[in-house]
């Protein structure tokens, strides 16, 4: 596994290291292109969740906590429930009589919550596809959905602790579109980039730094921030940049604390800031419990 930690490494860093090379005067213009490109997607998302609003179901005992997310901009929403399902459930929402009715794009689902207030909608599955989570129990009649709640009946304030939550449930079997709409779940800043056949996924909490900056080297700065990468097939024309046919190749969490979570489809390790690893075998959730029992707490 320390082998395969260090493997990693060396390919990651070389795909950051050919993106920074300038080669040709018509390497440095799809540089520009590429960065102009990324500030537009970094402005289209962050613009897009001011008109956001989500939704977490309460008292929630699994270890992926389903969320709604609705747009009020153009009336779409999407539905996670199970990070073990590859299915996501996004579509038009309607409101009437009293009731949020969500119905899927591809016509298969169709889930209906009673509206309580401006902040809780309760669930009403006589008039919804019954919802099976591969991951644990399913979601009962008459449950709770509210805003402002991460876990339990606990507000959550501290965007960190949403950050660390996305790097444990990011689901690495989902698709890029998938990841995206997943990360809009989460209300964070995320900006995209493609570059040399790959497609970066960066998330943070200040917007300004969620940028992704050319080199992408210089790591441990003073934020914490999540990156996700894509491959494109090695003997396909990335050019066309078809989004469906990206896999997933990593996922890294870069903490100010000094140390780097990463998880690979067949390894997640840790790293110091020297690059040396520190563990190799902690699951992701593991690698958070080690993180924050290493990383002094935030001075308010």
């Amino acid at each position: 596994m320390r082998l395969a930690g260090k493997a990693s490494i060396s390919i990651i860093t070389a795909v950051f290291l050919a993106g920074c090379a300038r080669q040709t005067d018509k390497t440095d213009i799809t540089e520009e292109k590429q960065v102009i490109n990324a500030v537009e997607m970094n402005v289209y998302n962050s613009n897009k969740q001011n008109n956001t609003k989500t939704y977490t179901l309460k008292d929630d005992s699994e270890e992926f906590i389903s969320q709604i997310i609705i747009d009020e901009s153009d009336n779409t929403f999407t539905f996670s429930y199970d990070v073990m399902s590859s299915y996501l459930a996004y579509g038009q929402y309607t409101e009437s009589e009293g009731q949020l009715k969500l119905k899927t794009y591809d016509g298969k689902y169709h889930y209906t919550f009673d509206i309580i207030d401006e902040n809780t909608l309760k669930f009403k599955q006589e008039n919804s596809s019954r919802i099976n989570r591969i991951t644990g129990n399913g979601i009962a009649d008459g449950a709770e959905f509210v805003t402002g709640i991460l876990s339990g009946n606990v507000t959550n304030t501290d965007g960190l602790e949403i950050l660390r939550k996305l790097y444990i449930d990011f689901p690495q079997d989902a698709s890029y579109q998938e990841a995206i709409s997943f990360i809009q779940e989460s209300g964070l800043p995320y900006s995209e980039r493609k570059l040399n056949g790959s497609r970066y996924i960066k998330i943070a909490l200040e917007k300004p730094d969620t940028f992704i900056e050319t080199p992408v080297i210089d790591t441990f700065k003073n934020y914490d921030y999540i990156e996700a990468s894509y491959m494109y097939p090695k003997k396909e024309n990335n050019n066309n940049d078809e989004l469906d046919k990206y896999f997933f190749a990593g996922i890294i969490y870069v903490s100010v604390g000094g140390y780097q979570l990463e998880s690979h489809d067949n390894s997640t390790f840790i790293t110091n800031k020297d690059g040396e690893i520190v563990d190799s075998k902690m699951d992701r959730q593991e690698q958070m419990y080690f993180l924050e029992s290493h990383t002094e707490p935030a001075i308010e």
